[in-house]
């Protein structure tokens, strides 16, 4: 099975032109830490840019004239379209490894595909432990996701079935509006069975999720990656490049900061002596202001309902 994974697995970095200056440090610490991933190929999901790493087999295969105009959906589609192996490693372009993947790392990941190979109804395989509510049954070192659960699908490290997650996208959707109302409208179109890494579990590659991450009300992690609403998220990255000799100049792209509402959030004592007081009294003193903005977001959801959901179940 290792001997020609490559013809099986593909190892998509899913980025956009404006995150080109994320991929120098991406690439030196997947080119140190990454073991035999990096025999695989690789696809780069951006709109026109190109790029190459030493001996690193990447490919950049889209080339649109008017970058800004393309919807991630679409960009996405197109780049799995001259992906040629039927499964795909998917990854985000600041999942910055941290840690050396080991062969017992690497065939965690290639035990995926196998399992992928000998049953057909699985379309995905989480390498972290997103959830640990509503899990279904036990396969192995994964739980089963039921649907209906939030951010079944979602953008986090995974081995894919490249038809599931084809599939599972269209053209006009942004990758948030993919884990929010993709999850609606796939929990009736998707069939394939995804799992998710058991909490607990040795993640086969290390780039940070549960280090930073803090875990909601929900039970889902809320991590930190190496970037945060656009801006470099220091606690992330700061220590890492400087320990891997990689020179960023943050202020280029800015580094993210925590406000106090964040913060507020991340502790549920002071969240709860601060907040709801807060939000009773503002419900008290304005409410029809509160009533306002729920008409407001209650509209926003039935026409994104009407965009993103209701069209394409119909459709299919």
């Amino acid at each position: 099975m290792r001997k020609d994974v490559g013809k099986k697995l593909t190892i998509l970095i899913c980025t956009c032109d404006k995150y080109k200056d994320l991929w120098d440090p991406f690439f030196i610490l997947f080119n140190k830490f990454g073991g035999d991933l990096r025999k695989l190929p690789i696809v780069i999901n951006t709109e026109s840019e190109k790029y190459k790493f030493n001996n690193l087999n990447i490919v950049c295969s889209n080339n649109y004239k008017n970058p800004e105009e393309v919807a991630w959906g679409k960009c996405l589609k197109s780049t799995i379209e001259h992906i040629t192996t039927d499964y795909i490693l998917f990854l985000l372009d600041d999942f910055f490894v941290k840690r050396a993947v080991t062969n017992e790392d690497y065939n965690k990941i290639i035990d995926c595909v196998r399992y992928m190979e000998e049953d057909a109804s699985i379309g995905g395989m989480s390498l972290v432990p997103l959830y640990i509510k509503d899990n279904g049954k036990e396969f192995r070192d994964f739980y089963l996701v039921n649907p209906g659960t939030p951010y079944r699908l979602n953008a986090q490290a995974c081995v894919w079935r490249k038809e599931t997650l084809y599939n599972s996208l269209i053209d006009i959707e942004s990758p948030w509006e993919w884990e929010l109302y993709g999850n609606i409208r796939n929990d009736i179109l998707i069939k394939e069975k995804i799992y998710v890494l058991k909490d607990g579990k040795r993640e086969p590659i290390c780039y940070g999720y549960s280090d930073y991450g803090q875990r909601g009300e929900s039970g889902i992690y809320a991590p930190r990656f190496g970037v945060m609403k656009g801006k470099w998220y220091l606690p992330s990255v700061k220590k890492l490049f400087e320990e891997n000799g990689i020179f960023v100049d943050y202020s280029i792209r800015g580094a993210y900061k925590e406000g106090f509402k964040t913060q507020v959030k991340r502790n549920r004592l002071l969240r709860n002596l601060i907040v709801c007081p807060y939000r009773k009294i503002r419900n008290v003193l304005n409410p029809d202001m509160v009533k306002l903005m729920e008409e407001k977001n209650q509209k926003e959801r039935e026409l994104n309902m009407e965009r993103l959901v209701l069209p394409y179940v119909y459709m299919r």
